[in-house]
């Protein structure tokens, strides 16, 4: 039986450390569901900061990671042309983003997704904490004018929101951990 896939986006994976909790929390997700689902992660060629790209990796294709499949993207790579062709190159039946705010891998894909470019297919939208007091006035009212933009673009219309707090889960109706697992095992 065909194992579902679930195509992830995050801002830096393994090999990475600098990024702390977000690797660690997809490298456990990946670990604890793996034998069940078929993780393909998309993600930068470099870790947090970084100027250069890994050297242990292969640039703009899959590597395999533990019990996924991982594309580490270029720049380059990551533009709405390209990333359009890597997706659609991809049968996923669920779309992971590990964020709300990122330009490069919550954004564009919620953008190709919006304009018809891509399947309606199930995605999930984990902000990871991005929406706390703290983390709201970093850059307040470029994120403001954003999430503006993202209402009347509809970007995040019929997306699965999977919350990282109590806070989370009230502003989002849905999101324990729990939750996520209920939801991956309904595919």
């Amino acid at each position: 039986m065909k194992k579902p896939i679930i195509l992830i986006f995050v801002v830096c994976y393994l090999p990475g450390f600098r990024a702390g909790g977000p690797i660690r929390t997809i490298a456990n997700l990946v670990e604890s569901l793996g034998d069940e689902f078929d993780f393909r992660i998309i993600t930068s060629d470099r870790d947090l900061g970084e100027k250069k790209p890994y050297s242990s990796v292969k640039i703009n294709e899959f590597n395999e990671v533990g019990k996924a499949k991982v594309f580490y993207a270029s720049p380059k790579m990551m533009s709405l042309g390209n990333l359009r062709k890597l997706i659609r190159d991809i049968p996923y039946d669920v779309m992971y983003l590990n964020s709300f705010f990122n330009p490069r891998f919550t954004i564009r894909p919620l953008l190709l997704r919006r304009i018809g470019m891509l399947d309606n297919n199930p995605v999930i939208v984990a902000p990871r904490g991005e929406f706390s007091d703290g983390a709201l006035k970093l850059k307040f009212p470029k994120k403001r004018a954003y999430t503006a933009f993202s209402k009347t673009m509809g970007l995040y219309k019929n997306v699965i929101w999977r919350a990282s707090s109590e806070y989370e889960e009230r502003e989002f109706g849905n999101g324990s951990a729990i939750q996520l697992l209920f939801i991956l095992h309904q595919i």
